[in-house]
């Protein structure tokens, strides 16, 4: 019999890395988009009307705004910060030469530029969504830091439920690799009886928080924040 799982990334070049992994180790990907990403009109990239040189680094708390900033600006002067391994990964391929990664999560990448950063060297520009999982400035501020959010893009969560992806023959578990799409699917409230024989296997805390008590058989969570960890989680139970 096949394992099927439901697959909730975006449409596009990560969701396509996913299906190809998932392939490897025995699944079959079923695409469940719950969320679309939207690009936000240009700060001022392009036309270089941001002062990029008066911060002392740039952070990426997604490989989606670390593309569309390498999409809109040239500019590469600054050592970057990335939330984890894929989007440190999408820096160096963008041609980035400094890049530093944090454990994966926004509570971990905060830690990280606790360490890193200087008051008196100017602010930290943060690129990535328009509502973004944690309040890095927040974190920041207290030390002293000031952390300046620029969103590039936002995302759109999909209004109506398609059930038939839950009646598929041989699906198994679900993967949630955002809070975004794991809030998107609870709040298109699935009937729990479609989700009693399925794993949810979410990336983080964050993203396994809102499928709490959506009646899922079981639920898990990555060790670490990252791809591999959660398919580990998930190949544990299912």
């Amino acid at each position: 019999m096949r394992r099927r799982v439901l697959l909730t990334r975006p449409e596009g070049a990560a969701a396509e890395r996913s299906l190809r992994r998932l392939k490897a180790l025995g699944w079959e990907g079923i695409r469940l988009p719950l969320t679309r990403i939207e690009a936000l009109p240009d700060p001022g990239l392009a036309a270089g009307a941001l002062d990029l040189e008066a911060a002392q680094a740039l952070i990426f708390t997604s490989a989606e705004g670390l593309r569309r900033f390498a999409a809109l600006s040239g500019f590469r002067g600054l050592p970057v910060h990335a939330v984890g391994a894929a989007t440190a990964s999408a820096a160096r391929a963008a041609g980035f030469a400094h890049v530093e990664e944090g454990g994966g999560d926004v509570r971990s990448l905060a830690l990280h530029l606790a360490a890193r950063l200087r008051p008196e060297a100017g602010p930290a520009l943060h690129f990535g969504a328009e509502a973004p999982a944690g309040d890095l400035p927040g974190a920041l501020a207290g030390l002293g830091l000031r952390v300046v959010r620029i969103p590039l893009y936002r995302t759109r969560p999909l209004t109506r439920f398609p059930e038939s992806a839950l009646r598929a023959e041989g699906l198994r578990a679900a993967l949630f690799h955002a809070p975004s799409a794991a809030r998107a699917f609870a709040a298109l409230r699935p009937p729990p009886c479609a989700l009693e024989g399925l794993i949810a296997a979410a990336i983080s805390a964050a993203a396994a928080e809102p499928l709490e008590g959506l009646g899922f058989r079981a639920l898990v969570c990555a060790a670490r924040p990252d791809e591999a960890h959660m398919l580990g989680a998930l190949a544990a139970l299912g």
